[in-house]
């Protein structure tokens, strides 16, 4: 996903979340997320730096969390 600060500088991030099955359970599916979606997103990085990490929780504009 890309993240913008508050400088408007954009940053790329890969996140990690579950296995597929495990994320259907959760309520996601393939129309979950969009190109151009905002949304707030809480995730742990990793401890070796740069634009990786772990996908914790989701809030979408509509407030629908995943």
């Amino acid at each position: 996903m890309d993240t913008k600060d508050d400088k408007g500088k954009v940053r790329h991030w890969i996140l990690e979340a579950s296995s597929p099955p495990v994320m259907v359970n959760r309520g996601w599916n393939r129309k979950s997320l969009q190109p151009g979606d905002v949304m707030k997103v809480t995730f742990k990085s990793s401890q070796r730096g740069g634009s990786v990490g772990r996908l914790i929780k989701l809030i979408k504009a509509d407030g629908k969390v995943l």
